[in-house]
Protein backbone atom coordinates (compact mmCIF):
# COMPACT_ATOMS: atom_id res chain seq x y z
CA UNK A 1 0.00 0.00 0.00
CA UNK A 2 2.63 2.33 0.48
CA UNK A 3 4.77 1.39 -2.36
CA UNK A 4 1.12 2.56 -4.44
CA UNK A 5 0.61 5.95 -2.48
CA UNK A 6 4.09 6.73 -3.42
CA UNK A 7 3.16 6.15 -7.07
CA UNK A 8 0.06 8.28 -6.65
CA UNK A 9 2.16 11.21 -5.02
CA UNK A 10 4.27 11.01 -8.06
CA UNK A 11 3.53 13.52 -10.78
CA UNK A 12 5.00 11.60 -13.71
CA UNK A 13 3.49 8.55 -12.59
CA UNK A 14 5.84 6.32 -14.65
CA UNK A 15 6.09 2.39 -14.62
CA UNK A 16 3.18 1.36 -12.54
CA UNK A 17 4.16 -0.47 -9.65
CA UNK A 18 3.42 -4.68 -9.83
CA UNK A 19 2.82 -7.42 -6.72
CA UNK A 20 3.68 -10.66 -7.41
CA UNK A 21 3.06 -11.51 -4.22
CA UNK A 22 0.52 -9.84 -1.57
CA UNK A 23 -1.33 -11.19 1.21
CA UNK A 24 -4.32 -9.59 2.98
CA UNK A 25 -6.34 -10.57 6.24
CA UNK A 26 -10.02 -10.53 6.43
CA UNK A 27 -12.92 -10.77 8.59
CA UNK A 28 -16.06 -12.84 8.27
CA UNK A 29 -18.02 -9.71 6.70
CA UNK A 30 -15.19 -9.67 3.44
CA UNK A 31 -14.76 -13.40 3.34
CA UNK A 32 -16.80 -16.66 4.05
CA UNK A 33 -15.88 -20.14 3.15
CA UNK A 34 -19.32 -22.46 2.25
CA UNK A 35 -19.08 -26.61 1.60
CA UNK A 36 -19.50 -27.22 -2.38
CA UNK A 37 -21.17 -30.29 -3.33
CA UNK A 38 -20.13 -30.37 -7.41
CA UNK A 39 -16.37 -31.39 -7.99
CA UNK A 40 -15.07 -28.29 -5.95
CA UNK A 41 -14.56 -29.12 -2.04
CA UNK A 42 -15.32 -25.24 -1.50
CA UNK A 43 -16.98 -22.25 -2.61
CA UNK A 44 -15.20 -18.87 -1.12
CA UNK A 45 -17.43 -15.85 -1.11
CA UNK A 46 -15.63 -12.50 -1.32
CA UNK A 47 -17.66 -9.45 -1.00
CA UNK A 48 -17.34 -6.41 -2.97
CA UNK A 49 -17.92 -2.79 -2.83
CA UNK A 50 -21.17 -3.84 -5.31
CA UNK A 51 -22.92 -4.68 -2.10
CA UNK A 52 -25.43 -8.05 -2.48
CA UNK A 53 -23.02 -8.96 -5.87
CA UNK A 54 -20.20 -10.92 -3.95
CA UNK A 55 -17.52 -13.07 -5.83
CA UNK A 56 -18.01 -16.81 -5.76
CA UNK A 57 -14.18 -18.43 -5.97
CA UNK A 58 -14.57 -22.40 -6.26
CA UNK A 59 -11.91 -23.67 -4.53
CA UNK A 60 -10.29 -27.40 -3.76
CA UNK A 61 -8.20 -28.88 -0.44
CA UNK A 62 -5.16 -30.05 0.67
CA UNK A 63 -5.64 -33.63 2.18
CA UNK A 64 -3.85 -32.66 5.66
CA UNK A 65 -6.79 -29.86 5.79
CA UNK A 66 -9.08 -33.19 6.53
CA UNK A 67 -7.57 -33.90 9.45
CA UNK A 68 -8.82 -30.41 10.61
CA UNK A 69 -12.06 -30.65 9.45
CA UNK A 70 -12.85 -33.90 11.57
CA UNK A 71 -13.12 -32.24 15.18
CA UNK A 72 -11.49 -28.74 14.88
CA UNK A 73 -13.77 -25.65 14.56
CA UNK A 74 -12.95 -22.74 11.58
CA UNK A 75 -12.17 -19.31 12.72
CA UNK A 76 -14.51 -17.47 10.13
CA UNK A 77 -11.93 -14.72 7.96
CA UNK A 78 -9.10 -15.92 6.52
CA UNK A 79 -5.86 -14.71 4.49
CA UNK A 80 -5.90 -14.43 1.08
CA UNK A 81 -2.21 -14.78 -0.49
CA UNK A 82 -1.19 -14.09 -3.63
CA UNK A 83 2.64 -16.08 -4.88
CA UNK A 84 3.62 -14.88 -8.21
CA UNK A 85 0.57 -16.13 -9.98
CA UNK A 86 -1.29 -18.38 -8.07
CA UNK A 87 -3.88 -17.36 -5.26
CA UNK A 88 -4.05 -19.43 -1.79
CA UNK A 89 -6.12 -19.09 0.98
CA UNK A 90 -4.97 -19.66 4.65
CA UNK A 91 -7.55 -20.57 6.90
CA UNK A 92 -7.45 -20.98 11.05
CA UNK A 93 -8.80 -23.76 13.14
CA UNK A 94 -8.87 -24.32 16.59
CA UNK A 95 -9.98 -26.19 19.40
CA UNK A 96 -9.30 -26.42 23.29
CA UNK A 97 -5.84 -28.07 24.51
CA UNK A 98 -6.39 -31.45 25.68
CA UNK A 99 -5.53 -32.09 29.25
CA UNK A 100 -1.65 -32.74 30.14
CA UNK A 101 -1.22 -36.90 29.58
CA UNK A 102 0.87 -38.46 32.80
CA UNK A 103 3.19 -41.13 31.56
CA UNK A 104 6.73 -41.42 30.12
CA UNK A 105 9.49 -39.07 29.93
CA UNK A 106 11.94 -38.59 27.68
CA UNK A 107 14.22 -35.98 25.36
CA UNK A 108 15.08 -35.14 22.47
CA UNK A 109 18.27 -33.39 20.66
CA UNK A 110 17.77 -32.19 17.48
CA UNK A 111 20.75 -32.01 14.86
CA UNK A 112 21.36 -32.24 11.26
CA UNK A 113 22.59 -35.18 10.36
CA UNK A 114 20.09 -37.35 11.98
CA UNK A 115 17.02 -35.20 12.83
CA UNK A 116 16.30 -36.16 16.06
CA UNK A 117 17.55 -38.93 18.93
CA UNK A 118 16.08 -39.06 22.10
CA UNK A 119 17.34 -40.80 25.33
CA UNK A 120 15.36 -43.88 24.80
CA UNK A 121 17.41 -43.94 21.54
CA UNK A 122 15.28 -43.63 18.89
CA UNK A 123 16.73 -42.44 16.03
CA UNK A 124 14.24 -39.92 14.02
CA UNK A 125 14.68 -38.72 10.36
CA UNK A 126 18.07 -40.36 8.73
CA UNK A 127 17.29 -39.50 5.27
CA UNK A 128 17.45 -36.05 6.12
CA UNK A 129 20.96 -35.85 4.88
CA UNK A 130 20.07 -37.32 1.31
CA UNK A 131 17.40 -34.78 0.88
CA UNK A 132 19.39 -31.93 1.80
CA UNK A 133 22.23 -32.88 -0.55
CA UNK A 134 19.53 -33.37 -3.30
CA UNK A 135 18.18 -29.52 -2.05
CA UNK A 136 21.66 -28.65 -2.94
CA UNK A 137 22.26 -29.48 -6.29
CA UNK A 138 19.10 -27.68 -7.52
CA UNK A 139 19.66 -24.28 -8.82
CA UNK A 140 18.96 -21.67 -6.00
CA UNK A 141 15.34 -20.23 -5.99
CA UNK A 142 14.05 -22.35 -8.92
CA UNK A 143 11.21 -24.46 -9.09
CA UNK A 144 13.39 -27.08 -8.56
CA UNK A 145 14.71 -25.60 -5.42
CA UNK A 146 11.44 -24.69 -3.81
CA UNK A 147 9.76 -28.20 -4.10
CA UNK A 148 12.91 -29.74 -2.40
CA UNK A 149 12.60 -27.58 0.03
CA UNK A 150 8.92 -28.64 0.64
CA UNK A 151 9.67 -32.05 0.51
CA UNK A 152 12.31 -31.35 2.91
CA UNK A 153 9.67 -29.82 5.24
CA UNK A 154 6.80 -32.87 4.36
CA UNK A 155 9.77 -35.35 5.34
CA UNK A 156 10.53 -33.38 8.68
CA UNK A 157 6.50 -33.31 9.96
CA UNK A 158 6.28 -36.79 9.02
CA UNK A 159 9.57 -38.02 11.37
CA UNK A 160 8.54 -35.72 13.94
CA UNK A 161 5.37 -37.51 14.57
CA UNK A 162 7.42 -40.30 15.42
CA UNK A 163 8.77 -38.65 19.20
CA UNK A 164 5.05 -38.66 20.49
CA UNK A 165 4.64 -42.72 20.12
CA UNK A 166 3.91 -44.82 22.47
CA UNK A 167 2.74 -43.46 26.47
CA UNK A 168 5.05 -40.43 26.27
CA UNK A 169 3.50 -37.19 28.08
CA UNK A 170 6.38 -35.09 28.62
CA UNK A 171 9.67 -34.51 26.08
CA UNK A 172 12.28 -32.11 27.14
CA UNK A 173 14.08 -29.89 24.32
CA UNK A 174 17.04 -27.53 24.05
CA UNK A 175 15.64 -24.14 24.94
CA UNK A 176 13.79 -22.95 21.53
CA UNK A 177 15.62 -19.45 21.57
CA UNK A 178 19.10 -20.49 21.82
CA UNK A 179 20.40 -21.81 18.61
CA UNK A 180 23.79 -23.81 18.96
CA UNK A 181 26.61 -22.77 16.56
CA UNK A 182 27.94 -26.94 17.89
CA UNK A 183 25.31 -28.40 15.89
CA UNK A 184 26.45 -27.42 12.44
CA UNK A 185 26.87 -30.79 11.00
CA UNK A 186 29.79 -31.59 7.91
CA UNK A 187 28.09 -30.10 5.09
CA UNK A 188 29.74 -27.16 3.26
CA UNK A 189 29.08 -23.55 5.15
CA UNK A 190 26.32 -22.85 2.14
CA UNK A 191 24.54 -25.46 2.98
CA UNK A 192 24.36 -25.00 6.70
CA UNK A 193 23.07 -21.40 5.99
CA UNK A 194 20.61 -22.13 3.44
CA UNK A 195 19.23 -25.01 5.32
CA UNK A 196 20.34 -26.13 8.54
CA UNK A 197 19.02 -23.29 10.98
CA UNK A 198 15.89 -23.22 9.06
CA UNK A 199 15.14 -26.99 9.06
CA UNK A 200 16.27 -26.27 12.78
CA UNK A 201 14.03 -23.89 13.79
CA UNK A 202 11.16 -25.57 12.04
CA UNK A 203 11.94 -28.65 13.63
CA UNK A 204 11.34 -26.71 17.36
CA UNK A 205 8.39 -25.05 16.22
CA UNK A 206 6.81 -28.08 14.81
CA UNK A 207 7.74 -30.16 18.19
CA UNK A 208 5.82 -27.66 20.13
CA UNK A 209 3.05 -27.46 17.47
CA UNK A 210 2.45 -31.25 17.96
CA UNK A 211 2.64 -31.36 21.90
CA UNK A 212 -0.23 -28.57 22.02
CA UNK A 213 -2.17 -31.23 20.09
CA UNK A 214 -1.36 -34.31 21.51
CA UNK A 215 -1.49 -33.30 25.38
CA UNK A 216 2.16 -33.93 25.41
CA UNK A 217 3.84 -31.45 28.16
CA UNK A 218 7.38 -30.33 25.91
CA UNK A 219 9.51 -28.39 28.66
CA UNK A 220 13.17 -26.80 27.87
CA UNK A 221 16.08 -26.48 29.50
CA UNK A 222 18.82 -24.65 28.40
CA UNK A 223 21.32 -26.04 25.80
CA UNK A 224 24.70 -25.05 27.63
CA UNK A 225 26.94 -27.95 27.55
CA UNK A 226 24.67 -30.55 26.49
CA UNK A 227 26.89 -31.92 23.98
CA UNK A 228 30.39 -31.43 25.40
CA UNK A 229 29.32 -33.35 29.09
CA UNK A 230 29.66 -37.26 29.82
CA UNK A 231 26.49 -38.49 31.17
CA UNK A 232 28.32 -40.77 33.32
CA UNK A 233 31.08 -39.53 35.06
CA UNK A 234 30.01 -35.87 34.67
CA UNK A 235 33.25 -34.43 33.01
CA UNK A 236 32.53 -31.69 31.07
CA UNK A 237 35.35 -30.77 28.05
CA UNK A 238 34.96 -29.37 24.48
CA UNK A 239 37.54 -32.32 22.99
CA UNK A 240 34.61 -34.89 24.37
CA UNK A 241 32.93 -34.54 21.43
CA UNK A 242 34.14 -34.85 17.49
CA UNK A 243 32.05 -34.77 15.03
CA UNK A 244 29.04 -37.53 15.36
CA UNK A 245 31.16 -38.97 18.09
CA UNK A 246 31.33 -38.63 21.61
CA UNK A 247 33.84 -39.58 23.70
CA UNK A 248 34.71 -38.66 27.38
CA UNK A 249 38.86 -37.83 28.15
CA UNK A 250 37.92 -39.00 31.74
CA UNK A 251 36.50 -42.08 32.15
CA UNK A 252 36.51 -43.31 28.29
CA UNK A 253 32.91 -43.13 27.64
CA UNK A 254 32.34 -43.27 24.05
CA UNK A 255 29.04 -42.75 22.14
CA UNK A 256 26.66 -41.27 19.33
CA UNK A 257 26.75 -37.28 20.11
CA UNK A 258 23.13 -36.52 19.92
CA UNK A 259 22.51 -39.91 22.22
CA UNK A 260 24.69 -38.15 24.58
CA UNK A 261 22.98 -34.69 24.12
CA UNK A 262 19.34 -36.41 24.50
CA UNK A 263 20.90 -38.30 28.30
CA UNK A 264 22.44 -34.64 29.61
CA UNK A 265 18.99 -32.84 28.50
CA UNK A 266 16.85 -35.07 30.55
CA UNK A 267 19.18 -35.12 33.40
CA UNK A 268 19.34 -31.53 32.93
CA UNK A 269 14.65 -31.63 33.08
CA UNK A 270 14.79 -34.50 35.89
CA UNK A 271 17.63 -33.51 37.97
CA UNK A 272 18.75 -37.33 38.36
CA UNK A 273 21.56 -39.08 36.62
CA UNK A 274 21.28 -40.71 33.86
CA UNK A 275 22.96 -43.80 32.65
CA UNK A 276 23.61 -44.36 28.73
CA UNK A 277 22.76 -47.71 27.41
CA UNK A 278 22.85 -49.82 24.13
CA UNK A 279 19.39 -49.62 22.96
CA UNK A 280 19.34 -49.30 19.73
CA UNK A 281 22.39 -50.47 16.54
CA UNK A 282 21.96 -47.35 14.67
CA UNK A 283 23.78 -45.91 17.44
CA UNK A 284 26.33 -48.35 17.19
CA UNK A 285 27.83 -48.88 20.42
CA UNK A 286 29.09 -47.56 23.57
CA UNK A 287 32.47 -48.63 25.25
CA UNK A 288 34.33 -47.42 28.63
CA UNK A 289 38.15 -47.99 27.73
Amino acid sequence: MKLFKTWCQSPKKKNKPTLRNAAMTLDERFIQVQAANNSFDFWIKMATLDKGHPILIPAKRYAYLNHYLADWELVPGGRLIRQKDKWFLMLTFEKEKPALKAGQIKAADIGYRKLAVTSEAEVVGEKLPELIEKADRKKPYSKGYYRAKEEIKRYVNQELKKLFSGDVATLVMEDLRQLKSGKRGTWSRAVNRQFGFWIYGHALRRVKELGEVGGVHCPQVPPAYTSQRCPLCGHTEKLNRRGERFQCRRCGLEHDADYVGALNILSRFTGEPIVPQVIKPQLEYFSIL
